[in-house]
């Protein structure tokens, strides 16, 4: 088959993440099995506007927002070369229903719900908000559904979308990931792995370390990840006065990443 992705990040995008990868994975073995695979994102600093990675055809261009109009031109230009479209609702929609009505898939990680509200608690999120969740049922309702999650499929169903739409593939049930090597610390150890921005919620594990201080005075946690709320959380460990107990590592090499991860006591 001939697939066209509708996505509004890849894996090298600055604010990547775990459904990036998801996706990444899933095309990297499509294309294995011969189909062939046109990827339509935005623009990452540092990758060229057209590029072939593991069998998959990048076409790279358009930010956070511009993405989505230049991805639905992508689509009316290339439709009778498209056999699927892969429509990746990242909250807001590529709307690839306006102009096709056979062959499109709507990709949901999840529902962003409370994300909206945390990210821009202004008319922003109100309005982010509205399209996911009464534009996205209609637009897409004669068309099938994936997601990653019993719950995701519970909630889109909350918003309309009729369960029998909708196939759970869950996250990394096929990668080719080797097990970390490693021990268990002897000393309490908790990692949290993640991009670090607001919705990821990563304060809740600095103030758990912070709770925990007085019974288990040997702990530390490990913060694994990159983004633009470090300093919030790294003046937060200030201020409850366990700079010595959190460690900021940034993103590490997968060997060092799965190290800590063998030796946490609470993932």
């Amino acid at each position: 088959m001939r697939i066209m992705v509708l996505a509004w990040r890849d894996i090298w995008h600055a604010e990547a993440g775990g459904s990036g990868r998801f996706l990444h994975e899933i095309l990297r073995r499509l294309a294995d099995s011969g189909h062939e695979i046109t990827y339509v994102t935005a623009r990452s600093p540092g990758r060229p506007h057209r590029d072939r990675v593991d069998g998959i055809d990048y076409l790279r261009g358009g930010g956070r927002l511009t993405v989505y109009p230049r991805g639905l031109l992508a689509l009316i230009r290339h439709r009778s070369r498209v056999d699927v479209v892969i429509d990746v609702i990242n909250g807001i929609p590529f709307a690839s229903p306006l102009v096709r009505r056979r062959g499109v898939l709507a990709l949901v990680h999840h529902v962003h719900r409370e994300q909206w509200r945390l990210i821009y608690p202004d008319w922003r999120g109100r309005l982010g908000w509205l399209i996911e969740s009464r534009l996205v049922p209609v637009l897409y309702q004669r068309h099938p559904f994936v997601t990653v999650s019993s719950a995701t499929r519970e909630e889109l169903h909350g918003l309309g979308v009729h369960g029998d739409h909708v196939t759970i593939v869950r996250n990394a049930g096929n990668c080719d990931v080797p097990l970390g090597q490693g021990r268990r610390s002897p000393t309490p150890r908790l990692v949290c792995l993640g991009r670090l921005v607001p919705h990821k919620q990563v304060e809740h594990a600095i103030q758990a370390a912070a709770m925990l201080q007085t019974e288990f005075p040997e702990l530390t946690l490990d913060v694994i990840g990159e983004g633009y709320s470090r300093s919030d959380l790294e003046l937060r460990s200030t201020e409850l006065g366990i700079t010595d107990r959190v460690v900021f590592h940034g993103w590490l090499p997968q060997e060092e990443r799965d190290t800590l991860l063998a030796q946490a006591w609470v993932l």
